[in-house]
């Protein structure tokens, strides 16, 4: 089957709703979309950074304003 959106003509509620659908078709088949191996190695290097003292967790809030602040 071959669909196409056309998204520029689509509501902001449409648009949602495509996407969650997407996303929940997505996750169905977990196993047929393995992580690539380097997502591995970057878990290993943030879980490091945490125990030696060198990165910490911040809300999701927190990390919002610093995206917002840190803005060009």
């Amino acid at each position: 089957m071959n669909t196409v959106l056309d998204i520029k003509h689509l509501t902001q509620r449409e648009k949602i709703q495509a996407m969650e659908e997407l996303w929940c078709d997505l996750t169905q088949g977990g196993s047929e979309y393995p992580s690539p191996d380097w997502h591995i190695e970057v878990l290993k290097e943030r879980e490091d950074a945490l125990e030696a003292g060198k990165d910490e967790f911040v809300s999701l809030e927190a990390a919002k304003k610093l995206l917002r602040d840190n803005r060009p």
